[in-house]
């Protein structure tokens, strides 16, 4: 996974807390006629502050997988850049995100991690033809 621009790639890989992995992969399927609502979120975190993150993302995770429409909810650390983490999230529709986004638990957790940012991507995905 690379920024765009940095012409490279970046080997992720899950976190390896058994709550952070409750999802399995293929969640790129269709929900009835439409095309589940999926996005990626890299952010490169100041140095040294990536656990701080992921300590609350147990709680995050738990709550957001028990919103309605909530498909898949995941973070993922960066195998080549100890500093970058990788957040996958997958939902039946943009409503459904649109609803998480106003949660209370969802706005604690992001104001929380921000303080930490160097830098975020935020890339809605599609399955390719």
């Amino acid at each position: 996974m690379g920024f765009a621009g940095d012409g490279g790639f970046h080997h992720v890989h899950r976190c390896r807390d058994p709550v952070l992995n409750r999802r399995a992969a293929g969640d790129d399927q269709q929900v009835g006629d439409q095309q589940v609502y999926k996005f990626i979120i890299t952010i490169d975190c100041q140095p040294g502050t990536r656990d701080k993150i992921l300590s609350r993302a147990p709680e995050a995770q738990q709550a957001t997988r028990a919103e309605p429409g909530c498909i898949a909810y995941d973070f993922y650390t960066c195998t080549d850049n100890p500093d970058r983490l990788v957040f996958v999230e997958s939902w039946t529709d943009k409503a459904a995100h649109d609803f998480h986004m106003q949660q209370d638990h969802t706005k604690r957790f992001i104001a929380f991690h921000e303080q930490f940012h160097e830098r975020l991507i935020f890339e809605t995905i599609n399955v390719a033809d």
